[in-house]
């Protein structure tokens, strides 16, 4: 419950909760009933048909209303545009405060709303996880914690200082606020706010909430005892509806994504045998660049007649460029393949790039790989520009290096964000890990790493839905410019790239790792690089949508390995579970596959479940 200030720098957060006040209504509702609030009756609380329920407006004016469905479903529409307008309303299950939030080993929640805004009075509006962690004599629990997991916003949404992590498949911001209000202790007092705020709006999904207290948790922030975990429809000086018409809570993995029957905290949980934990023996991986000590922490910059630094780190290749038009950049190594860069090149002609990755030694045809991934993480920003541009992306270059057929020499991008401009021209879209990309081809005359100028074919891959953050199969993207018929060379490099064109700027990338699968025949060379990142991520149960769930705690896996089901344990196996790690939405696998490239241990398949597959092919365990 929170407000925006227009006209101020920092925006204040007014806190809205389950207070008891004068006008409060309990008793017990039926499904099909509507619950009212507005002319001195503000607040209606209790339980309906297995789940709590809770409808609140602020006395500052309005009206609104609660339509309770069957399970925890339910219809909100609220009229609170008028000054301090508040309204809530949300459904789910009480927990009762009896342990710590981050001691629940599952507690998942899937859902699905029309959510909209109406009208506003310079309010706002959002949808979003919402409860509270009381301390109920736990031994370092914080006095009192409100909580928000938001899925979605309308005109303003809390910001602080804080950081990504990776839930579901999802990128969130994490921080947390200190905040005055009323509490579900029925007093004004001072409490901490806790946020995760999805980066990409939505209002339908399912959200794995037990893996955002954890993601807290390991931050170090005070986790008390859980009282409630509900979907909260909300709106500040604002008018709108919600009509949730899915709305599933449960502490039983097995279903998520599933038929929606719901264990509830007070049920007798089903006994499972946790699976064996594989060995912790790791195969031996190596890298395309090979080699490099770690330089992490060292800054390199270009200017000043310096243009240009090249060579490996932690593994991973490195170079920063600039053209000796004029200006200055930098780039400063992490630890893996991380690194930050900034540059100030808003000068005619001002060139600046700096990028990460492997080398790979124009080998071999790039579509010859069988598998090249990549996973990043970066905060991107253009800070000026002398009518100019920049862009995020994958870069390298082919080369023919003999190979019969290639062309002589491509320069290629496969671009995820960008400010100003775009590269552009005929072409066509394609669809891969589950996102629109143009691809179109260019013929380009200048510097190449032939070290001369030179004309050469450009070809490109342009997300149309921009981003920072996410998962690219490179490989995919080689493979759809060949059956367009472009000649593919040799492959040089696969790099994250930062490039301003007469700009300045400022790209901290926080995560970046790349996995490679080549296939010699029954040779099988795997290239994991192990990266740390500035900025730990949280793994989770990735969601997939183009299969369902065994949502029987009877099912085993029939095969353990065999995900492609067809009776041997081959790279194709770990093809597959390597585009399913990726949330590849495309790819096909059955609930037995599933079942059998569950790996490591652990619910939900992820890169883990893959090294271990590798292990397996490789004949390491």
């Amino acid at each position: 419950m929170k407000k925006r200030i227009i006209g101020l720098v920092s925006a204040a957060v007014i806190g809205v909760t389950s207070i008891a006040t004068a006008g409060f209504y309990a008793s017990a509702a039926s499904v099909g009933q509507k619950l009212t609030v507005g002319n001195g009756q503000n607040r209606h609380k209790d339980v309906c048909d297995g789940y709590s329920y809770e409808i609140w407006l602020d006395n500052t004016g309005g009206s609104g209303s609660m339509t309770l469905g069957s399970g925890a479903t339910f219809k909100a529409e609220w009229s609170a545009s008028v000054s301090r307008g508040n309204f809530l309303a949300r459904r789910g299950l009480d927990f009762g405060s009896t342990k710590k939030a981050s001691d629940y080993d599952y507690i998942g929640m899937d859902y699905e709303a029309d959510y909209k805004q109406t009208g506003s009075a310079q309010g706002n509006s959002r949808l979003c996880v919402y409860g509270w962690f009381q301390n109920q004599g736990a031994a370092g629990n914080p006095p009192l914690v409100e909580y928000y997991i938001i899925e979605d916003w309308v005109d303003w949404c809390p910001d602080a200082q804080g950081k990504m992590v990776t839930i579901d498949g999802a990128q969130y911001k994490i921080f947390q606020m200190d905040h005055t209000g009323p509490s579900i202790n029925s007093g004004n007092e001072t409490f901490k706010q806790y946020f995760s705020v999805r980066q990409d709006k939505r209002t339908s999904g399912h959200i794995t909430v037990s893996e955002h207290f954890k993601a807290w948790a390991n931050e170090g922030w005070g986790i008390g005892n859980l009282y409630e975990v509900a979907l909260n429809a909300e709106g500040w000086q604002s008018s709108g509806y919600a009509d949730v018409k899915k709305l599933d809570v449960y502490t039983d993995p097995s279903k998520a994504g599933g038929s929606g029957q719901t264990t509830t905290p007070s049920q007798t949980q089903p006994s499972y045998t946790q699976p064996t934990q594989p060995s912790q023996t790791q195969p031996s991986f190596t890298t395309p660049s090979g080699g490099g000590s770690s330089k992490a922490g060292t800054k390199l910059t270009v200017g000043n007649g310096t243009n240009r630094h090249k060579d490996v780190s932690d593994g991973y290749s490195y170079e920063i460029w600039l053209d000796n038009t004029g200006g200055s950049g930098s780039m400063t190594l992490g630890e893996g393949a991380t690194f930050k860069a900034e540059w100030s090149a808003a000068v005619s002609r001002g060139n600046f790039l700096a990028r990460r990755g492997l080398d790979f030694g124009s080998k071999k045809k790039a579509t010859d790989y069988k598998y090249i991934g990549l996973d990043y993480e970066a905060n991107y920003q253009q800070t000026g520009s002398a009518q100019g541009n920049s862009r995020l992306c994958v870069y390298g270059w082919f080369q023919n290096q003999g190979a019969a057929g290639n062309p002589p020499l491509v320069e290629y991008y496969i671009i995820e964000d960008w400010v100003d401009w775009c590269p552009d021209a005929q072409g066509k879209i394609v669809t891969i890990d589950g996102a629109q990309y143009k691809i179109f081809q260019m013929d380009h005359s200048g510097p190449s790493i032939n070290s001369n100028n030179e004309t050469f074919k450009q070809y490109f891959s342009v997300r149309q839905d921009k981003r920072t953050s996410g998962h690219i199969t490179v490989s995919e993207h080689f493979k759809a410019w060949e059956n367009e018929g472009w000649g593919i060379g040799n492959l040089y490099e696969v790099a994250l790239n930062a490039e301003g064109w007469q700009s300045s700027g400022v790209a901290d990338v926080t995560k970046l790792d790349l996995q490679v699968i080549e296939d010699g025949g029954d040779d099988i060379t795997v290239t994991t690089p192990t990266t740390q990142t500035t900025e730990p991520q949280t793994t989770t149960t990735i969601e997939e949508t183009t299969t369902s769930k065994t949502t029987t705690s009877e099912a085993k896996a029939t095969k353990p390995g065999d995900v492609n089901g067809d009776g041997k344990i081959t790279v194709s196996d770990a093809i597959i579970l390597a585009r399913v790690a990726a949330e590849d939405v495309t790819v096909k696998i059955t609930d037995e596959g599933r079942l059998n490239a569950e790996l490591d241990g652990n619910t939900g398949l992820t890169i883990d479940d893959l090294t271990e597959l590798l292990k397996m092919i490789a004949g390491i365990k």
